[in-house]
């Protein structure tokens, strides 16, 4: 509401219904891209987080046996496997998300270097 104040309060009556219109279509479109942004960066990050973990998930790996994680994988258990695909999946979804917050962060903490207004 204030951004509102602010941004039509010194136009002229007689245009005040276009520009509030034009203000919400642009507010619309803008959510719109930022949305559909993040949603394609969360999925490629999703995916190269995955590939990465999932390259060190190896059977002769000693940091994938019975110490470090809950049960060794093995390639002839498929309950192990998709337990641990899983669990793959979950902490690279999580990294993806940390990831997004990191680039929403920096979007909105951009100041503008031309003027003293931000």
């Amino acid at each position: 509401m204030p951004l509102n104040i602010i941004a039509l309060s010194n136009l002229p009556r007689h245009i005040l219904t276009r520009a509030t219109a034009i203000r919400s279509v642009m507010r619309n479109l803008g959510g719109s891209i930022g949305i559909s942004v993040l949603v394609a960066t969360l999925a490629q990050n999703t995916q190269v987080v995955h590939s990465r973990l999932v390259e060190g998930l190896r059977p002769d790996n000693p940091l994938a046996q019975a110490p470090y994680l809950a049960g060794a994988v093995q390639p002839d258990d498929a309950g192990r496997d998709r337990g641990a695909h899983a669990e793959v999946t979950r902490q690279a979804a999580m990294v993806a998300y940390i990831n997004d917050f990191k680039l929403m962060m920096l979007i909105v903490s951009r100041r503008c270097r031309c003027c003293c207004c931000c």
